[in-house]
């Protein structure tokens, strides 16, 4: 039964072997991502996407045995634990065979049956919190890259919002737009229909990569993000829309950072705005999601006449309403 001990001392140094190698392997895996962020461009690259997502399934794969593994020793420790139970409940009387005893000062006793307890209850990883941490984050990291990657040419467009023409030339009447045209003469402008183009070629792009059966990545995809974990098993062409949303929800949250740095809109601009908004909206309406709530109340405030902006933008943000009525020149009492 001495060798069960020695087993378990020997599981024990081999977990701080582990923790100590697994850290400098993670260290390989940030180089990794450190090139692929300076290699990253503000252009559509379907490559560096795919490379993106070949780390992420990798790391899930790293993360995946080693929950393997901790099982393995977890089960091998409580194996021993048992056979300890069984041989001090059988020959108590026997000081020679009280390998615990012999072994182990009584803190390191309290310890080993802390330790055991803990395992059998569930509680005790013999993986360090902080390598679990640690992967976790690079989980997270290399999400957010390939986010980045796929959001690059969105950010490019979204950065002409504050400098459009249809407002950047408020004060030059020659060119500024007439407030007097119709709502339906109005064709969003150019910066907005890419980014409508670019996100309805999307689901095409994702679904090849993240429609395969993929225990890794679909784990590795979960731990980054908690928006993968309310999928169900079946969900058809779920971690794609799940991405698909993330991408929607971080264009209407930049889209609407921009429009609040537009220093001042005139009438025909508002009109302008609204409708490029709405474009934005039909696009996600299309693709099965839809604006933020702030970028509709910001469509909503656009088409609110001076005179009723002060009753009917009750339900709006307030930051919004004050924000939208400064561009506008509308004064606090209307």
């Amino acid at each position: 039964m001495g060798k069960d001990l020695v087993l378990y001392y020997l599981h024990i140094y081999t977990c701080l072997f582990l923790q100590i190698y697994i850290s400098k392997y993670l260290d390989q895996y940030r180089h990794i991502l450190r090139q692929l962020d300076f290699q990253k461009s503000d252009r559509e690259d379907w490559n560096m996407f795919q490379m993106c997502l070949t780390l992420l399934q990798s790391v899930g794969e790293l993360l995946n045995q080693l929950r393997q593994l901790d099982r393995d020793v977890t089960r091998s420790l409580l194996d021993v634990s048992r056979k300890l139970s069984d041989l001090n409940g059988s020959k108590e009387g026997n000081p020679f065979i009280q390998f615990k005893k012999l072994l182990l000062s009584s803190a390191g006793q309290k310890e080993l049956d802390a330790l055991f307890s803990s395992m059998q209850e569930g509680e005790q990883m013999l993986l360090e919190e902080h390598i679990t941490l640690s992967l976790n984050k690079l989980c997270s990291d290399v999400h957010h890259t390939t986010f980045q990657v796929i959001f690059a040419p969105i950010s490019v467009q979204l950065e002409q919002v504050q400098s459009a023409s249809a407002w950047s030339s408020v004060s030059k009447p020659a060119t500024a737009i007439s407030a007097d045209l119709p709502a339906f003469s109005f064709a969003p402008q150019e910066y907005i229909t890419q980014i409508g183009q670019y996100l309805m070629t999307l689901p095409q792009h994702l679904e090849p990569f993240l429609l395969q059966d993929n225990p890794s990545l679909t784990l590795a995809l979960r731990v980054a993000d908690a928006k993968y974990e309310l999928l169900s098993g079946g969900a058809e062409g779920g971690f794609a829309d799940v991405l698909l949303g993330i991408i929607a929800k971080g264009t209407c949250q930049t889209y609407c950072d921009n429009i609040l740095g537009i220093c001042e809109l005139g009438p025909g601009a508002c009109k302008q705005l609204a409708t490029d908004i709405d474009y934005l909206g039909n696009v996600l309406e299309d693709l099965g999601l839809s604006l933020s709530d702030h970028l509709q109340q910001v469509s909503t405030l656009l088409r609110l006449s001076p005179e009723e902006y002060q009753t009917k933008s009750s339900g709006c943000s307030p930051r919004l309403v004050a924000a939208v009525r400064q561009m506008r020149n509308i004064t606090s009492s209307g």
